[in-house]
């Protein structure tokens, strides 16, 4: 009976493991078996013609499914490449960028570096011109201290 193979072929097809694109490409072509099927109604004594019909559409049915799933191992081969292509890429980029944030380290390191050397030589060349101002002004006070304290012996002296 065609509409009852029908009914076992839609169980069938749709308890099968198939991604949904392949469910996709295989019931419109079903469906349209189908609606063949039922227009042709089989004259008295043909019933095992439509059965050979129906076992003809089974063997289709499994004949898509077994492309169905070799299209999906091609598509898990190909995805598992895929990853590990971009895993093998994200692997050398991060690479790369960890090389590159040392030199741009290094380089920042030695540009703070010069920074501070340059500072240094100035507070250097500004403490040594005060420690000549204050030597130059100790030994005026000194020299009117040391004129003082000979002007005060010589009047003691003399005096």
């Amino acid at each position: 009976n065609c509409g009852e193979s029908w009914a076992a072929v839609e169980e069938w097809v749709s308890n099968l493991p198939a991604p949904g694109f392949v469910l996709a490409t295989i019931l419109p072509y079903l469906w349209s078996r189908r609606s063949l099927e039922s227009k042709m109604e089989p004259p008295v004594g043909q019933g095992d013609r439509s059965e050979r019909f129906g076992e003809a559409g089974l063997r289709e049915v499994l004949a898509l499914e077994q492309q169905a799933k070799a299209m999906l191992r091609d598509a898990q081969a190909e995805a598992s490449r895929i990853v590990a292509e971009t895993r093998r890429r994200a692997e050398e980029l991060l690479a790369s960028m960890e090389v590159e944030a040392r030199e741009d380290g290094e380089a920042a390191r030695r540009e703070s570096q010069l920074q501070i050397d340059e500072q240094v030589g100035v507070i250097r060349g500004e403490a040594e011109r005060l420690a000549e101002a204050w030597e130059r002004m100790a030994e005026a006070h000194f020299e009117e201290a040391l004129a003082f304290v000979l002007a005060a012996v010589t009047l003691d002296g003399v005096g």
